[in-house]
């Protein structure tokens, strides 16, 4: 008798253990933060832009940017997991200039062209 309610106790214990971990999940795997620069690489111009998440649900989440300046725009991902997977981490460096849009590549240590503007 004594060695079933030894065993009902540790049962218990496990569920309780069990759902625990469940509703704390996600402060028991650390949360990976992802950070997005934009660069004003004008020569004494500024440009304006607007930035939004277009997805919410966890791991798949897009940054999408209006960018506008004189009567030129562009629109795209500034960050998406295309992107990620692209640059191999968690830091995207965009700089603007007036010929495009260049992302930092950390594997190939350079600028990348990725966009160019769109006259309006």
């Amino acid at each position: 008798m004594k060695q079933m309610i030894v065993l009902q106790f540790y049962c218990f214990v496990l569920v309780l253990l069990h759902a625990f971990a469940l509703s704390s999940s996600s402060s028991i795997i650390p949360e990976i933060k992802h950070h997005v620069r934009i660069t004003n690489n004008f020569k004494n111009k500024a440009f304006a832009y607007h930035c939004k998440s277009r997805d919410d649900d966890l791991g798949s989440t897009f940054f999408n940017c209006y960018f506008s300046y004189e009567h030129f725009s562009s629109t795209f991902d500034v960050y998406s997991r295309y992107l990620k997977q692209e640059v191999g981490g968690s830091k995207f460096f965009w700089t603007v200039q007036e010929d495009g849009f260049y992302l930092y590549h950390p594997r190939l240590g350079q600028n990348v062209k990725m966009h160019v503007w769109t006259d309006i």
